[in-house]
């Protein structure tokens, strides 16, 4: 006699916490040695994030892979969650470790000076005079 299934639904809440700063569903059960969350389904280990967005999305397309936009490897949150190709995920994947690592700042942009201060974006730099000017101007404006 075969013991009673428990809906997948309810599996997945179960080992579900809910990260309040990101909305990041953290898979708490059992991970792969690279970090990912899996479970046993129809008798198959599968990796929760593809199993999720399947269930509640939809079809995945086997030419594509899916990218964790939050960077959180045991985020299940399908809208956490797109289907890009695999050059894709490879150019984001250096994209967002060249912003960790401090090559480019969070708006894309190379650091190109370095100050005493810090690193400095050029791009960035130029945004911030303006609007320093805009507020300078704006100041001599009340002032007056």
């Amino acid at each position: 006699m075969s013991k009673p299934s428990i809906p997948i639904e309810i599996r997945l809440n179960k080992y579900k916490q809910i990260d309040d700063k990101t909305a990041c569903y953290i898979w708490t059960g059992t991970t792969t040695r690279k970090g990912y969350g899996i479970i046993e389904y129809n008798d198959k280990p599968v990796l929760v994030h593809r199993l999720a967005y399947e269930l509640y999305v939809g079809t995945l397309d086997s030419l594509l892979v899916l990218d964790h936009i939050c960077e959180n490897k045991l985020c299940f949150n399908t809208k956490h969650l797109q289907q890009i190709s695999q050059k894709e995920n490879i150019q984001l994947y250096y994209e967002r470790d060249s912003t960790r690592r401090g090559l480019i700042c969070i708006h894309g942009d190379l650091y190109i000076k370095e100050y005493k201060s810090g690193k400095k974006c050029m791009e960035c730099n130029k945004i911030r005079n303006r609007l320093y000017e805009k507020d300078q101007r704006l100041l001599k404006l009340i002032r007056s």
